[in-house]
C-alpha cells in the first residue's frame, strides 16, 4: 500500500522534475512511511511513498523493467501475483524481485490492456512507456484505491490524493460548483468529478492510455482523458442449485480470504459484531493458527456492537482487542475532521473507522474487513424499502399524502441509531420519486428542492432532476427496480464513492492497509452471476451467504438486524458540539453561496427536536471543515 504521484509534460522537450514528483509524493507520507522514491523519465516523472507489505527488501518504487522500457508507480496489492508470476515465467519472463509490482510490469509487457482484467486485487497505478512516450493508468474493479488527475500548465498531474497537486507551482484549488451540488445531493462527489474544478477521479474498473504527442488534454474537461472500462458486472447465469451454489460459495469465499492473508507482515481482522466480518474472521482462522481481531465500542449503547464482536472472538479463539471510545476523543476528531480527506465527505462513520484504524495500527499494518458484502448480498435496509415501496404505492396517493405521510411527520424525534422515526420519514421523503431517484433521496442529504432553499441563486445551479444526471445516465432504462438493479446502483455509486473512499482515507491516514475479501475479483465474478433469490428470500437478506457460513458463526450474530457503524452526532449537535457546528455553519455563510436563514433553520429545528437533521447537518459540517482547510477560490 502506497501513495503515488506523477507529472507528464505535453511538450517532450521539457524534462520533468524528479524533485517536484518527490515533493508531491511527500504530501502522501501517511500513505507510505516506510520508503520513498522518485524518478525522472524525460517528459514524465514519478514519485512514490511506500508502506512495505510484500517483498520488504526489493520492492521499492518507482520500478523499471529489466529492459528499461516500462516504469511504474503502483498503489495496492495484487492477490494472485504468485500465480501470474508462474504463468509469466513459463512464457520466458525473469524477475529480479518477489514483489507484485514487477508482476504488473511483466503482465503489461505480455498482454497490454488485457492484463487489467487478470489482476485480482486493489490497485491504482501508472505505467510510462519510454519507447512510445505513452502513459497508461488503471484502477481496480470496485474502486478500492484512488486515482486523481488534473491538467495545468500544459502538464498532466496524477496522484493518490489531490493534496499532492499543491506541490506543483501552477496548481490552484478552485471550487467546482457542479461538484458542490453533487456533494450536497449524494454526500460525496461521484466519479469522475471531484469538488475541485478541473480535478477528476479515474472511475473504478477503468483504464486510460494517453500520449501527449497525439492529444493535448484540455483543462476542465472530464472526458479529455480517453478512459475505457475493462471489467463490468457479470450478467446473471442459470442457478446451479442451492447445494452446489452453497458449496461453491464456501470454496470461493475461503479462497478469497486465503489470498487476502498473503503478506510479509502480520494480518489482523476488523470485527464489527455483524455477520460479514465474523465470516471473514472465521475463515481466516481456518488458514492461520493465530489471528488478532479489533473492535471499537461506544458508551452510547444504541451505537455499540462490541458485545457481539466479543462473542465472535471468544467462539473463534482470536487474540481480541477492544477499545471503548470515549465521547470526548471522538468529538475532538469531529472538530478536526478536515485532515482525514481532501474532499468533503458526508458520512460520519469516517470518524469511528479512523479511530478503529488508529487502534489496530498500534499492533500491525494490515487488516481484513467486511466491505462489499452489503452491496453484493443485499444487506442494506434500502433493499427492503424498495419492496415495501411497491406496496405503499398501491395505496391511493391522496390517502398516502393526507394521512400516512402526515402521521409519520408527527412521529416524535429520536436521536438513537436507526430510530423508527428517522427511517419512516426518509422513506416517505423519496417515495413519490421514480427509481433510481427515490433510492438516492433515501441515501443522500439535499434534494433539488432542498438545494433551491439552501443555495443563493446562481445561473448555473440545477434545482430539478438534472441534478441526478450521473444516476439517470447509468440507470435510465430501469423504471421498476429489481433487487439486482438496486445492488448495481449501490455498487457503482455508494460503494465506490462512499464506503471505499472512507476505508481508504481512514486506513491510510494511520498508515494501515485495509483489505476487502468480499471484493475479490474471482469471488465477485461468481456472486454477481447468482439470481436475486440467492440474496433475498422473503424478508431474509443475504440468504445464501447466511446458509453458507451458518456453521462458522454464533446464531445470535446471524439473527441480528444490520446496524450501521456510526457515532451519535444527532445528540452531539444538540449538546457538546453545538458551538462547533454553529462556528462551522458560519464558515459556509462567509462563502456567500448559502442562504443564512436556511442554515439557521436546519440547526434550530434539530436543536429543539422538531426535525432529525443529522444527515443534512453532518453533510454541511464536513463541507464547512473542508472550506476551512482548503480555502478554495470560488468562481
Amino acid at each position: 500500500m502506497c501513495g503515488i504521484a506523477g507529472i507528464v509534460h505535453f511538450d517532450h522537450s521539457r524534462r520533468a522534475s524528479a524533485e517536484v514528483a518527490a515533493n508531491m509524493a511527500a504530501r502522501l507520507k501517511h500513505r507510505g512511511p516506510d520508503g520513498e522514491g522518485a524518478l525522472s523519465l524525460g517528459p514524465a516523472a514519478f514519485g512514490h511513498r511506500r508502506l512495505a507489505i510484500i517483498d520488504l527488501a526489493t520492492g521499492a518504487q518507482p520500478m523499471t523493467d529489466a529492459e528499461g522500457r516500462y516504469s511504474i508507480v503502483f498503489n495496492g496489492e495484487i492477490y494472485n501475483y504468485r500465480q501470474l508470476r508462474h504463468t509469466l515465467e513459463a512464457l520466458g519472463y525473469t524477475h529480479r524481485t518477489t514483489s507484485d509490482t514487477e508482476i504488473i510490469l511483466s503482465a503489461w509487457a505480455e498482454w497490454g490492456t488485457d492484463c487489467f482484467a487478470k489482476l485480482n486485487g486493489m490497485f491504482a497505478f501508472a505505467i510510462w512507456d519510454k519507447k512510445t512516450r505513452t502513459l497508461t493508468g488503471a484502477r481496480d474493479p470496485a474502486g478500492q484505491k484512488p486515482f486523481y488527475w488534473t491538467v495545468c500548465d500544459d502538464t498532466l498531474l496524477f496522484a493518490s490524493e489531490p493534496k499532492a497537486f499543491l506541490e506543483y507551482p501552477a496548481f490552484r484549488p478552485v471550487l467546482d460548483l457542479r461538484g458542490l451540488q453533487d456533494y450536497l445531493a449524494y454526500e460525496y462527489v461521484p466519479a469522475p468529478r471531484t469538488i475541485f474544478r478541473g480535478v477528476y477521479k479515474l472511475p473504478a474498473a477503468h483504464f486510460f492510455t494517453w500520449s501527449p504527442q497525439h492529444s493535448r488534454l484540455k483543462p476542465d474537461t472530464p472526458g479529455a482523458l480517453p478512459v475505457q472500462p475493462y471489467w463490468v458486472i457479470p450478467k446473471e447465469q442459470p442457478y446451479p442449485g442451492a447445494a452446489n451454489a452453497k458449496n461453491r460459495l464456501r470454496e470461493s469465499l475461503s479462497a478469497s480470504v486465503e489470498r487476502h492473508l498473503v503478506s510479509d507482515v502480520p494480518v489482523g481482522i476488523f470485527l464489527s459484531g455483524g455477520m460479514d466480518s465474523a465470516a471473514i474472521a472465521a475463515l481466516a482462522c481456518e488458514h492461520r493458527s493465530s489471528i488478532d481481531t479489533f473492535t471499537i465500542g461506544f458508551t452510547d449503547r444504541s451505537f455499540d456492537e462490541s458485545t457481539y464482536a466479543e462473542i465472535v472472538a471468544k467462539r473463534l479463539g482470536t487474540n481480541h482487542h477492544l477499545r471503548t471510545l470515549e465521547a470526548e476523543e471522538a468529538m475532538q476528531l469531529v472538530r478536526e475532521i478536515e485532515r482525514l480527506s481532501d474532499e468533503p465527505f458526508g458520512d460520519a462513520s469516517l470518524v469511528p473507522t479512523y479511530l478503529l484504524s488508529k487502534f489496530a495500527r498500534e499492533y500491525l499494518k494490515v487488516v481484513l474487513g467486511g466491505d462489499g458484502a452489503d452491496e453484493t448480498w443485499a444487506g442494506y435496509p434500502t433493499c427492503h424499502a424498495h419492496r415495501h415501496l411497491r406496496r405503499y404505492l398501491r395505496i391511493p396517493r391522496i390517502l398516502r399524502d393526507s394521512v400516512i405521510k402526515k402521521a409519520i411527520e408527527h412521529l416524535p424525534v429520536s436521536h438513537r441509531n436507526f430510530s423508527l422515526d428517522f427511517k419512516a420519514k426518509r422513506f416517505v421523503r423519496g417515495a413519490n420519486s421514480p427509481f433510481p431517484i427515490s433510492h438516492q433521496i433515501w441515501m443522500g442529504s439535499f434534494t433539488p428542492a432542498d438545494q433551491a432553499e439552501l443555495l443563493k441563486r446562481r445561473p448555473q445551479w440545477r434545482f430539478d432532476d438534472s441534478l441526478w444526471n450521473p444516476v439517470l445516465e447509468r440507470h435510465s432504462e430501469t423504471t421498476q427496480p429489481t433487487l439486482r438493479s438496486v445492488l448495481e446502483l449501490d455498487f457503482h455509486f455508494y460503494l465506490a464513492n462512499d464506503i471505499l473512499f472512507k476505508t481508504d482515507r481512514a486506513g491510510m491516514s494511520t498508515s494501515l492497509e485495509i483489505r476487502a475479501p468480499f471484493l475479490d475479483l474471482e469471488l465477485m465474478d461468481f456472486v454477481w452471476m447468482l439470481p436475486d433469490q440467492a440474496r433475498m428470500r422473503g424478508s431474509r437478506s443475504k440468504a445464501l451467504l447466511r446458509d453458507t457460513v451458518s456453521d462458522l458463526i454464533p446464531s445470535e450474530i446471524l439473527k441480528r438486524p444490520k446496524k450501521g457503524f456510526g457515532i451519535p452526532v444527532a445528540k452531539w449537535f444538540r449538546g457538546p458540539l453545538k458551538g462547533t457546528l454553529t462556528e462551522t455553519l458560519g464558515i459556509l455563510k462567509d462563502t456567500g453561496l448559502f442562504q443564512e436563514a436556511a442554515l439557521d433553520r436546519l440547526q434550530r429545528n434539530h436543536e429543539i427536536k422538531r426535525e432529525d437533521n443529522r444527515k443534512q447537518l453532518w453533510t454541511l459540517y464536513a463541507l464547512g471543515r473542508w472550506f476551512n482547510a482548503w480555502n478554495p477560490e470560488i468562481p
